[in-house]
């Protein structure tokens, strides 16, 4: 009967130790898995900041680009102004 509670404690003993390291190794990958989510939990944030940046860069182009071409027609327009003044005037001083 001693040997078999001996046996018993040894198993018990034996069986608790599985346990514990077990645990151990759900504890380890648990920590792991939580890291790894939270790596991506971040990497994602940081490629929403970077897209938002790369968006209003793309968005301030568009406005140079819009601004250049609104400079660009005004010359036009004051060019052909004063093209038209100068042919007015020269109509002028033919009739004369």
């Amino acid at each position: 009967q001693v040997s078999n509670l001996r046996d018993q404690c040894n198993l018990l003993n034996q069986n608790l130790s599985l346990m514990h390291l077990r645990h151990q190794f759900n504890s380890y990958f648990l920590n792991i898995k939580e890291k790894i989510y939270h790596k991506i939990v971040n990497d994602k944030e940081k490629m929403k900041k970077k897209y938002e940046i790369i968006r209003l860069i793309n968005q301030q182009i568009i406005k140079v680009k819009n601004l250049k071409i609104q400079g660009q027609a005004k010359y036009i327009n004051k060019e052909r102004k004063k093209k038209s003044k100068h042919n007015k005037k020269k109509k002028k001083k033919e009739l004369y």
